[in-house]
């Protein structure tokens, strides 16, 4: 997971990748340092970890609404907080942890997905069991650290699996479009537009636009052959068609768009090219009916 500190930047913020807060225990000379290590185990996980605590921290500074640097610490936590898929509270035995009963409090008001290691021997641990008992359709409790990371791993795994789309697509929803790389003279010989024409209903001769369930964007002239060479389709038409692409699925917000790594196959255009003229059309707020690659994703991963 890639860690965000208390004073990181929003550079993230239209990023699908799993989001998760790690609420818990602070107290410094008191509290363990676990956040390191639930980031050291969650190292291969695809996601943003939000980590409130701080490389330096100043327990003597004034808590009050007249230090701005505390108001916007504490605005900056609230702030992650709502961003978060997941908020993983650990309370710590050894301390009093009056903060994170507030924040769990407040995740428990706003009904967001949490999961909660309360171990034997905190303070107030009957009233937290009691809080996730009451909270279950929303709050995970769990007893063990190792219940804990595989809990948010699952949790982290099934979020890229809704978010973005997959390498393999056997069945469609009736609603769900698969958009594939395509040649101009339609011919759907290989890769996916084969599939796209034998599983989805992609018809041979129209090389552009939407058919059966599918719809096909052109990133070639014609298909590699005995005879033929692969000839990529012009910078021109492949931006164009993405243009077209996007003014149709904004047409059929009922539909979900399933992209596929479109023009990286032997169309030979390449990740970051197709990537940066993705970006160059999608609105995070008015294009969410489109799942695409995880290798499309513009926070660096």
């Amino acid at each position: 997971m890639k860690e965000i500190k208390p004073t990181g930047e929003y550079s993230h913020i239209h990023s699908r990748l799993p989001r998760v807060f790690l609420a818990g225990s602070i107290e410094m000379d008191k509290a363990e340092q676990w956040q390191q290590r639930i980031l050291h185990d969650l190292l291969n996980i695809l996601g943003i970890a939000y980590n409130p605590r701080r490389d330096q921290r100043n327990s003597s500074r004034e808590q009050s609404l007249h230090n701005h640097n505390f108001v916007q610490q504490v605005h900056r936590e609230e702030d992650h907080i709502i961003l978060s898929d997941l908020i993983l509270f650990y309370f710590d035995p050894h301390t009093k942890s009056p903060i994170t009963i507030g924040e769990f409090n407040l995740v428990r008001g706003m009904k967001k997905n949490a999961v909660v290691l309360c171990p034997e021997g905190f303070w107030r641990k009957g009233n937290i069991d009691i809080a996730c008992e009451r909270s279950k359709d929303h709050i995970r409790q769990v007893h063990s650290y190792d219940d804990l990371i595989q809990y948010t791993e699952s949790y982290c795994l099934s979020l890229l699996q809704q978010r973005y789309t997959q390498d393999t697509i056997e069945i469609l929803e009736p609603n769900e479009i698969f958009v594939f790389g395509s040649n101009e003279e339609g011919k759907h010989y290989g890769g996916s537009a084969k599939k796209a024409h034998e599983d989805f209903g992609a018809e041979r001769g129209i090389g552009s636009g939407p058919t059966g369930q599918c719809y096909a964007i052109p990133t070639m002239q014609h298909p590699q052959t005995e005879r033929k060479e692969v000839i990529q389709s012009t910078e021109q038409t492949l931006s164009q068609s993405l243009r077209d692409f996007f003014v149709y699925t904004r047409s059929h917000p009922e539909k979900k768009f399933l992209l596929t790594k479109i023009g990286c196959g032997v169309s030979g255009w390449g990740i970051d090219y197709i990537k940066s003229l993705f970006w160059q059309c999608y609105d995070p707020a008015q294009d969410r009916n489109i799942i695409y690659p995880i290798e499309f994703e513009i926070y660096d991963i």
